[in-house]
């Protein structure tokens, strides 16, 4: 798999891409199943969205929107509701939008739609520094970007969740009730939050007639619950097994596990602006008193292996030779004595991490008794998802618990400016320690040297101010049962309900 993403390097900085080849590969030439012959889904999924259209991950997984390039299985760019897109100079870039597309309201997609959604994203509110300031406009069927600067890895940023094309009226309703017309292979039908969202197929849909008729995904924070569903036949799928009931599953009649490698990972962050670690000598302390290869071995059964960077070396970007603060635990209490602690006087630290991701309160449990062995005097505390985004954005804890992905864009950009910009929007870590490289590394326009650049942000990060410590890699397991046909699970994790998926 990240072979396949190291593989798409041409893609993210690329000139062009095109043609319609990419229709052989459709779905739609398999023959379509009649309404009468098509069954419901059920998916038991421990996450969901706030706010439904303003999410950037859920419409996909559930299948009712796309952007106009696509990440394939193969974890590569390829088209989606663009057709084509080439560099015409470093800052011009023209994209051909596919014809005949239509949104779940029957509607064509036209390129005025789709100049109105970048638009948004070109405005003050963007998620992307890189857009924002953006002139698009439409010639014939093309769609013309031009950026304030050179982004060259626009491909990238137009497969990415927040450049999803929905039809303009969606965002004339109140943003926390609105249900979005896209253009996926399901429509979004009810959004009942804290319980369920109930998806219809869309018969329309440009790529094929879907396998089911419809589809409910069931919230189900707990992970043994969601095991006990797959096996008394509640769910079809059931996403985000743990570890620790793996085996029983495999056991199983009926059941189908997929494991798959993805560019998750688990890791701590660190406050660097309050409490104690806002020593860097306590930070590094932490990350010496840490052994990532116990933590797979026990918490994770080996279904994870020991990671030390924010990405693979596999990749473009990847700096094989990142390798963090060594595990030393005698070299962590010689750290806290300079700081000032002692035997008498030990620092005082919770680790806080919630039950959606099962595993994580086990791991935070093994990584309270590393810390206590090396001289801190650490709890544990788990909440549910939002009271921890919330608090560690406000500042208010000390060490949190997470899996982060970081893939959810191909480039690094994302990464660096939401988790660790002084002013990014995800950082956990109250960093700022690297925003002259962050800056420097987004104003270059040569790949090779953007990519060095990145890798020193990543140094920085790691090695010098200890702001994260990453833990592990992360593989995810799904369960399904056999009566389905056609789950494959995405090397992003942003696409599980599509038009493949059949039910018998």
């Amino acid at each position: 798999m990240l072979a396949g993403l190291a593989g798409s390097a041409a893609l993210l900085a690329g000139v062009s891409c095109g043609g319609d080849d990419d229709e052989a590969k459709d779905p739609g030439d398999r023959p379509a199943p009649t309404g009468n012959e098509r069954k419901s889904l059920t998916i038991a999924d421990p996450f969901e969205p706030a706010v439904y259209i303003e999410d950037t991950v859920y419409p996909f997984r559930d299948g009712v929107a796309e952007c106009l390039v696509r990440v394939s299985y193969d974890a590569t760019l390829e088209p989606g509701l663009a057709t084509a897109w080439s560099q015409e100079e470093p800052t011009r870039w023209r994209v051909t939008l596919r014809e005949g597309v239509r949104f779940h309201d029957g509607s064509e997609v036209t390129p005025d739609d789709v100049v109105y959604v970048l638009g948004r994203q070109a405005g003050e509110n963007g998620a992307f520094d890189a857009f924002r300031g953006a002139q698009v406009s439409a010639e014939g069927n093309d769609i013309i970007i031009t950026t304030q600067r050179p982004v060259p890895f626009m491909p990238a940023l137009l497969a990415e969740g927040s450049f999803a094309i929905y039809k303009p009226s969606s965002y004339e309703e109140n943003p926390a009730t609105a249900l979005p017309i896209g253009t996926g292979p399901f429509r979004l039908v009810e959004f009942r939050p804290g319980d369920r969202r109930r998806l219809e197929a869309f018969d329309d849909y440009w790529r094929g007639t879907p396998g089911v008729k419809s589809a409910e995904y069931l919230v189900v924070p707990d992970g043994r619950t969601r095991a006990n569903m797959i096996r008394n036949g509640e769910a079809d799928i059931a996403r985000i097994i743990s570890p620790a009931d793996k085996d029983a599953l495999e056991g199983s009649r009926n059941i189908t596990l997929h494991t798959l490698p993805l560019p998750r990972y688990r890791a701590l962050h660190l406050n660097t602006a309050k409490g104690p670690t806002a020593d860097v000598r306590v930070r590094k302390a932490v990350a010496h008193a840490v052994r990532r290869q116990v933590l797979v071995d026990t918490v994770l059964e080996g279904q994870a292996a020991p990671q030390a960077g924010l990405f693979s070396p596999d990749l473009p970007w990847g700096n094989p030779d990142l390798r963090g603060p060594e595990e030393d635990v005698k070299l962590a209490r010689r750290l806290l004595e300079e700081a000032g602690y002692s035997g008498s006087n030990r620092p005082s630290l919770t680790i806080t991490t919630y039950a959606t991701r099962p595993e994580l309160p086990d791991v935070a449990q093994v990584l309270q008794q590393q810390l206590n062995d090396a001289g801190f005097d650490c709890k544990v505390e788990v909440l549910d998802y939002t009271q921890l985004e919330t608090k560690g954005l406000a500042g208010e804890l000390d060490l949190v618990l997470v899996v982060r992905n970081p893939m959810t864009l191909l480039d690094p950009e994302f990464i660096y400016t939401a988790d660790y910009a002084g002013d990014g929007p995800n950082n956990l870590s109250q960093y700022s320690g690297a925003d002259d490289l962050i800056a420097r590394a987004l104003a270059e326009s040569d790949q090779e040297r953007r990519y060095d650049a990145y890798r020193a942000v990543e140094r920085r990060i790691i090695e010098e101010d200890v702001a994260t410590i990453v833990l592990s890699s992360y593989l995810q397991i799904d369960a399904v049962r056999d009566s389905i046909e056609g789950y494959q699970p995405h090397p992003t994790d942003l696409l599980v309900l599509t038009e493949q998926i059949t039910k018998r």
